[in-house]
């Protein structure tokens, strides 16, 4: 590998990070911002988000849809704790724990032509593609299956 393609692989990596780290933020901005509406008034939170006071209302509006970290987790869905942990905002046995105690529903199972009508938001799949986007590696993967295979209780994500 030559040095110039080492210098824009670096680059590379590090504008991707930085684009994930930016969308991770504006997701935390996003919940302080919907959470301060249950306890702040429009002025304070017009304040706090340094933002004209008549347009907290629309702000309000935009983040209405963000989904809520799952009680007792860092982010709301499985793959977001892999982006958290890509971007150095969660240690491996920070992810490792959450994402072995994350409450996976089933595996969406196809009906009779194929077809896939349940999600698979928040199944174990986000982090099979999780790993397939580069966000854990093969060995973090591999740690996350082996203490499900060790669980008493198995969380049915093979089913």
């Amino acid at each position: 590998m030559d040095e110039g393609s080492a210098v824009e692989q670096q680059a590379h990596a590090r504008l991707v990070n930085a684009r994930r780290t930016l969308e991770l933020a504006q997701l935390d901005y996003n919940r302080a911002l919907k959470d301060s509406a249950k306890v702040l008034p429009t002025r304070q939170i017009a304040n706090g988000a340094r933002i004209p006071q008549t347009t907290v209302p629309q702000a309000l509006d935009a983040v209405a849809k963000t989904p809520d970290l799952l009680e007792g987790f860092s982010a709301a869905s499985p793959y977001e704790l892999c982006e958290r942990y890509a971007s150095g905002l969660l240690s491996r046995d920070e992810l490792l724990d959450q994402l072995t105690r994350w409450p996976y529903p089933p595996m969406p199972h196809p009906d009779e032509f194929g077809d896939y009508t349940e999600s698979f938001n928040g199944t174990f799949s986000d982090v099979m593609n999780a790993n397939h986007a580069g966000l854990i590696s093969i060995e973090d993967y591999a740690d996350i299956v082996a203490r499900f295979t060790q669980s008493t209780d198995p969380l049915g994500v093979c089913k």
